[in-house]
């Protein structure tokens, strides 16, 4: 009976200190180190005079690093109801609509503005010889259609849906589904196929 009430308390105490070292580990195991990555944009920007600003924003800790004429220039985000904002004591570089400025000391040295979409018209007709004239173009960053139904005033219609050969455009009186040359407009319910005038 003693040999097995010893043999009973070695094999705890060896269970004991097998789970005891493997909690240790464990513990050395599963150590994780967290590294915060920051998230930065680059882009390069040219002037109409030619002259480069290169750009790097850091999202993370909101900054930016401006290099303009090779000096490298440091910049802290500011609050903006709309567009963006950056300055430190000699420099603000502001991006609106489009449109990026760089200021020294209150005065412009940078301007850069982004060309305007493209305006793409298409004049189709139905079968029965209603016309339709689409104007296709950028709008508040939006593609949109305008479009002249049957000499009618024109509505702009918000692309909804587009796919690799076509686009769905709509509003709340009309939709324009283009397919290629041709189309289907829907006014009131009724649907009129169009194809491009030869």
């Amino acid at each position: 009976m003693k040999k097995l009430i010893l043999s009973f308390t070695v094999l705890s105490v060896m269970i004991f200190a097998s789970c005891t070292g493997n909690s240790a580990k464990k513990q050395d195991t599963n150590t994780v180190t967290t590294t915060a990555t920051d998230s930065i944009v680059k882009s390069t920007l040219t002037a109409s005079d030619g002259k480069t600003l290169e750009l790097a924003f850091n999202t993370t800790k909101e900054t930016a690093t401006a290099v303009f004429n090779g000096e490298t220039i440091e910049l802290t985000q500011q609050p903006m109801a709309s567009g963006i904002r950056y300055t430190n004591a000699n420099y603000e570089l502001t991006q609106w609509q489009g449109e990026t400025e760089l200021k020294k000391d209150g005065k412009t040295v940078f301007t850069h503005k982004e060309p305007k979409a493209e305006t793409t018209v298409n004049e189709l007709v139905s079968k029965d010889g209603k016309t339709l004239k689409v104007e296709y173009t950028e709008k508040d960053g939006k593609m949109v259609a305008i479009v002249t139904y049957d000499n009618q005033p024109a509505q702009t219609l918000t692309q909804t849906e587009a796919w690799a050969k076509g686009a769905e455009y709509k509003n709340d009186k009309m939709m324009w589904a283009a397919q290629r040359d041709n189309g289907k407009l829907t006014v009131d319910g009724k649907t009129i196929s169009f194809s491009l005038k030869k």
